[in-house]
C-alpha cells in the first residue's frame, strides 16, 4: 500500500477490548524528534482510532498490548491485516511508502523521548453522523 500517508490517506487501526495502542514517530532528516507514547483504551468493544500524520516526520511504527485482536486499514480501504503486538514485531509505516508488518524497532523506540498520551492518535466515534 504505497498510498498510506499520501493524499490524506491514513492508517484506521480497529482494536477489541481494553488494551493500549502503542505509537513511534520517527525523527526527519529536517525537523522534530522521535517520541514514542501510547493511548489506552477501557472499551470491552471495539474502538477505533485514526493515526495522525506530519509531514516532519519521516515514518510510523504502532502495536497493540490489549485483550482483544486489532486490525488496521487505509482510510481509502476495506482490507484489513492484524497489527502487530510488540515493537519486535510491530506495524511500520513508512512516510509514503508500504505497511511494513512485523518490523522491529525495539531501538528506535528505546531512544525516542516519551511523550506518554500525548500521541498523534485520535479516537474515531462509531456514530459520524
Amino acid at each position: 500500500m504505497a498510498m498510506i500517508y499520501r493524499n490524506g490517506i491514513a492508517p484506521i487501526v480497529t482494536v477489541c477490548g481494553p488494551g493500549n495502542l502503542h505509537h513511534l514517530t520517527y525523527i526527519s532528516e529536517t525537523n522534530g524528534g522521535t517520541a514514542v507514547g501510547m493511548i489506552p483504551t477501557a472499551s470491552e468493544g471495539t474502538t477505533n482510532f485514526l493515526l495522525g500524520f506530519s509531514q516532519n516526520y519521516a515514518g510510523y511504527a504502532f502495536y497493540w498490548d490489549g485483550a482483544g485482536a486489532a486490525f488496521w486499514r487505509a482510510a481509502n480501504s476495506t482490507f484489513r491485516e492484524p497489527v502487530g503486538t510488540s515493537w519486535g514485531n510491530a506495524t511500520s509505516v513508512p512516510w509514503a511508502g508500504p505497511v511494513v508488518l512485523g518490523a522491529n524497532v525495539e531501538a528506535q523506540a528505546a531512544a525516542a523521548g516519551n511523550v506518554g498520551e500525548d500521541v498523534t492518535v485520535f479516537f474515531i466515534p462509531d456514530d459520524l453522523d
